[in-house]
């Protein structure tokens, strides 16, 4: 069976919530909302999330909700796959909170002096409670980033 959805970027069409209510369940099922094999097929539904998500009324309930999150869940699925994230140290995780916001090291007494800082920093010393608890405050995240993942721990085991 030829494909006969409109696709964003083809010269048959752009993706529409009007074009997408015309298609029959069972072809779009077949086409979009099933596990991404491909580059291509990864593509095609990055585009067509988009298309939906800027097409969409902005209502809570509206029933195109559900279809963008089965489709957010499907390219999540792929680019856990084939894009995976590495785990990131404690060290690393400051690092860049501090480029983020343009720090130096003089500039977080919550953790100590520049010294101190630096062998964070350097891997020379890790980070503790209180200075971990400080830390999260100030950038406003979860203490749970600074703390090392178990897969770090069972290397450096």
């Amino acid at each position: 069976m030829q494909n006969t959805t409109p696709t964003p970027g083809k010269p048959d069409g752009e993706f529409s919530i009007e074009a997408l209510a015309e298609l029959p369940v069972m072809q779009f099922a077949g086409e979009y909302l099933r596990p991404i094999d491909t580059e291509e097929q990864y593509e095609l539904t990055k585009s067509v999330l988009l298309a939906l998500m800027t097409q969409a009324p902005d209502e809570p309930g509206h029933p195109v909700n559900g279809l963008i999150n089965i489709l957010g869940m499907l390219i999540e699925q792929y680019e856990d796959e084939h894009y995976p994230i590495e785990a990131s140290s404690p060290a690393d995780i400051l690092r860049f909170l501090m480029e983020q916001h343009d720090l130096s090291q003089a500039q977080l007494p919550e953790i100590g002096s520049q010294g101190v800082v630096s062998e964070i920093l350097r891997g020379r010393r890790k980070l503790n409670t209180r200075q971990i608890e400080a830390l999260s405050q100030r950038f406003n995240v979860s203490p749970a980033v600074f703390f090392p993942s178990a897969q770090q721990i069972a290397e450096a085991v």
